[in-house]
């Protein structure tokens, strides 16, 4: 199942704060799970890191980077959620479904890596849901001329996106 892990991992913080989000039915995607790593005081820190992330692509809050921790490849920015909604607003508009107003990135009132992690998180859920939702009415119009498969995501968003690798932990 493709899913995400969105991180936060800012320099001057020793905590690290992901959210998982999954496609969860054919119209939504939701948080799976959320966990707060203490990187100095938890012994097993870079290994839960790492079983948090396996099969996932990674989207790193603003200021975050993946150096120090169990993790590599491409890692998603914030910014590069607009090319899903240019995708999902450009769908809307082939299938006649009503464009909403775009979708925009709340500021966390506190800024907290969980709380960094949680507005970045359900920005990717509300992007993603958008475009589910559109996917299907774009199925459902289609479907007794053109049955197409659905894509949980448009094909030049999600290419060259590997999620991170599924091997055991190697400290």
């Amino acid at each position: 199942m493709l899913g995400f892990a969105t991180v936060d991992n800012q320099t001057e913080s020793s905590v690290v704060a992901i959210w998982l989000t999954s496609q969860t039915s054919p119209t939504a995607a939701t948080h799976t799970n959320a966990v707060r790593v203490e990187l100095r005081e938890d012994p097993d820190a870079f290994e839960k890191v790492h079983a948090l992330t396996r099969d996932r692509i990674l989207l790193l809050t603003d200021g975050s980077a993946i150096d120090g921790l169990p993790l590599e490849g491409y890692a998603l920015k914030i910014d590069d959620l607009e090319h899903l909604a240019a995708a999902t607003e450009s769908l809307r508009l082939e299938v006649g479904v009503s464009v909403r107003p775009a979708r925009e990135m709340n500021r966390p009132a506190e800024d907290t890596p969980t709380l960094r992690a949680l507005e970045s998180a359900n920005y990717l859920a509300g992007l993603w849901s958008d475009w589910l939702e559109a996917d299907n009415a774009r199925r459902k119009r289609w479907a007794k001329h053109e049955p197409r498969e659905p894509e949980a995501f448009p094909a030049e968003f999600i290419k060259g996106l590997d999620p991170q690798p599924v091997r055991a932990f190697n400290a």
